[in-house]
């Protein structure tokens, strides 16, 4: 019916805005971010650190995969895992970056 569309073009639009979101924020982190950023703490207080490229790659990748999951899944119940996925990456990106600059 017309409401599967509706919900289509809605995560389409979402998926979209996430990985326009994520392109914004990884491109900001390799111009704003040092060299080498720190990924996590250890629970020694030592901060792990990473290239920049792949630590805000990582984060970038889970959403990009998670938003075409989005647009390319119409079954209900996978739709909500997906945009959760979609916006976890976002939010590590974000950490990623709050924590290095």
């Amino acid at each position: 019916g017309k409401e599967v569309t509706m919900d289509r073009k809605k995560n389409r639009i979402i998926a979209f805005a996430l990985i326009a979101a994520a392109i914004v924020l990884f491109v900001f982190g390799i111009l704003a971010l040092p060299e080498n950023i720190v990924i996590q703490v250890a629970s020694s207080g030592e901060p792990n650190r990473m290239g920049k490229i792949p630590g805000l790659l990582i984060p970038f990748a889970i959403t990009a995969v998670f938003s075409v999951l989005l647009i390319l899944d119409d079954m209900e119940d996978k739709m909500k895992k997906h945009l959760i996925g979609s916006l976890l990456g976002l939010v590590l990106l974000i950490l990623t970056i709050g924590i290095n600059l």
